[in-house]
């Protein structure tokens, strides 16, 4: 059975659903943040040869954010 796109007049539309707070950003950001640190102090080899971590750093963070939407779903 086809639901109508728009509610009829007079019903209102389902909720949407709640906005997820995403974690990668701040993830990538700090990381960007202490690896161009590391640089300027000497902790670390240069930027380029470090930048897959931001790659990995990006996965983890995607992967945090499907399992805390998982579990807002109950699942």
């Amino acid at each position: 059975m086809n639901t109508p796109a728009h509610p009829r007049p007079g019903q209102t539309a389902p909720p949407a659903a709640p906005r997820e707070e995403g974690i990668t950003g701040p993830l990538v950001l700090i990381t960007l943040g202490v690896l161009l640190l590391g640089t300027q102090l000497g902790w670390a080899y240069s930027f380029w040869d470090l930048w897959p971590v931001l790659l990995i750093v990006v996965g983890i963070g995607k992967v945090i954010s499907a399992i805390r939407w998982n579990r807002q779903l109950g699942g």
